[in-house]
């Protein structure tokens, strides 16, 4: 009996310690060596003349493929942010294609959880990076996947001034006038006071 108790007593206190060891492992090791390798991969991006895509991509890559309980998808974002201010420096096409390509892999990889989340900055920064893309190439494909991209938002956020106002501006362009009608009457019941006057849609 006596040694049935001291065996329970060993491996209670083994149950203890390998919990306290996960729990430190978990909860704290493996989230700050994720973002170590996240802040890596940040540095020497330099200036868009200097931009090497595959070191970017093999940087974001470990960061991202490194397994912790928490941080993956603010780190997708916080990609996605990245992503975004490159594109605003007008990349060659190669890489700007290169880039919006990275950016909806990943995203779209999760993006079934995070909708159920409502996640609705990740269609914010998806849209925006198409429309980056759209400046620059002028492509009807690009104009479409901005307007997706915003649409799907607004789903989840039909309030949501950005998707709003970006919408219409972006509907004007596509010259779909209907539709561009229906959210600046949207923005108008939201916010009287932004339409003074209701702008004229693109003929």
């Amino acid at each position: 009996m006596i040694f049935q108790l001291i065996m329970l007593k060993k491996i209670t206190i083994s149950l203890i310690i390998f919990s306290a060891v996960a729990a430190i492992v978990f909860g704290s090791y493996l989230p700050f060596r994720k973002s170590q390798l996240f802040i890596k991969s940040f540095r020497g991006l330099g200036s868009m003349e200097q931009f090497d895509f595959d070191k970017f991509r093999s940087g974001f890559d470990q960061a991202l493929d490194f397994y912790s309980p928490v941080g993956q998808s603010e780190e997708v974002r916080f990609l996605g942010n990245q992503i975004l201010e490159l594109m605003q420096r007008k990349p060659p096409e190669n890489t700007r294609e290169a880039l919006k390509s990275y950016a909806v892999n990943n995203f779209e990889g999760t993006k079934g959880k995070w909708l159920s989340l409502n996640y609705t900055q990740n269609f914010l920064i998806l849209g925006a990076i198409h429309q980056a893309a759209w400046s620059e190439s002028k492509s009807q494909e690009d104009l479409d996947k901005t307007i997706y991209y915003f649409e799907e938002g607004l789903k989840l956020s039909p309030e949501r001034a950005q998707f709003l106002f970006g919408l219409f501006e972006l509907y004007r362009w596509a010259n779909r006038n209907a539709d561009a009608e229906k959210v600046i009457r949207k923005i108008a019941e939201l916010w009287p006071s932004s339409v003074t006057e209701q702008p004229k849609t693109a003929n």
